[in-house]
């Protein structure tokens, strides 16, 4: 969710504020992008750069048919409290407040604790801005797995690794599963653990980490419960060919094909197309 405050002639504020609710993903999810439009009936779809594609809804018309949304399914991690932030500038565009000095105050000082602040430009022209604390995010258990499955279509990576070894044949190949997620949703990696009953949390390492990681890799976790998992609560967006790589491999693996040169060159096969690799052609 994005607010744009520009300034701006037009205006005797001397500054417009332009809300928009963006979805960004690869071209190739291009399918789940008209889908969404779809479901809601209103927005519109345009390319981005860097082969990207962006569904995007911006009058205050139809903004508040997506706030219904997110009011009746309410998101579960820190971008709740984005949301809430939003929701209350939302509010104060709607009422006209946005085109008073006192109202556009406000939005502005809401804008200091969304997503990445404010740029330097507007930190200078409003220097008295009122402190509004960000709204703690209560967590909620996750209850539906395919909330899950939606989650990791959109933060999820399924990777296969080949590593020297001292078999026979030199080499072998090893399965990781990964959802990244900034390292305020600390708590909410942690609940993957307990909720598929597998894996293991990691924080990113130096002085200016930000990220955690929720991690699979142990082969009888992955063959056993997360491959299950996806089968049953099947994937929507592009990653389904990733996960269906990487479960040719799991079973590669399982059977030890993986121990004999034939084997292993269908791995590596597998493994060159999967992931960024899939659409360099």
């Amino acid at each position: 969710m994005l607010q744009y405050i520009r300034p701006t002639s037009r205006l005797k504020i001397g500054y417009s504020v332009e809300l928009s609710f963006r979805i960004k993903q690869h071209l190739s999810n291009k399918k789940i992008i008209t889908r969404i439009k779809n479901y809601f009936k209103l927005g519109v779809i345009g390319e981005g750069s860097n082969n990207t594609i962006n569904y995007t809804v911006s009058s205050i018309k139809e903004l508040q048919t997506i706030i219904n949304h997110f009011d009746t399914y309410p998101l579960i991690t820190q971008k709740w409290a984005d949301y809430q932030l939003f929701k209350q500038v939302f509010n104060l565009v709607r009422d006209k407040q946005h085109l008073t000095e006192q109202g556009l105050n406000k939005i502005v000082s809401l804008k200091n604790v969304m997503n990445r602040g404010l740029v330097e430009d507007l930190q200078r022209a409003f220097p008295n801005l009122i402190h509004i604390e960000r709204p703690f995010v209560p967590f909620n258990k996750i209850k539906d797995p395919y909330w899950f499955t939606g989650f990791v279509d959109g933060e999820g990576c399924f990777f296969v690794n080949i590593q020297k070894s001292t078999s026979q044949i030199g080499e072998t190949p090893s399965l990781k599963f990964i959802v990244t997620q900034h390292e305020r949703d600390t708590t909410l990696l942690h609940s993957f653990i307990d909720f598929l009953g597998c894996g293991r949390y990691s924080k990113q390492s130096g002085e200016r980490a930000a990220a955690g990681y929720y991690i699979v890799t142990k082969f009888t976790d992955i063959f056993q419960i997360l491959i299950p998992f996806f089968d049953r609560y099947p994937l929507h967006g592009t990653k389904v060919k990733d996960f269906e790589d990487f479960e040719q491999v799991a079973s590669y693996i399982n059977e030890k094909s993986h121990l004999t040169l034939e084997g292993l060159d269908k791995i590596k096969s597998i493994k060159s197309k999967m992931n960024t690799k899939r659409y360099l052609d």
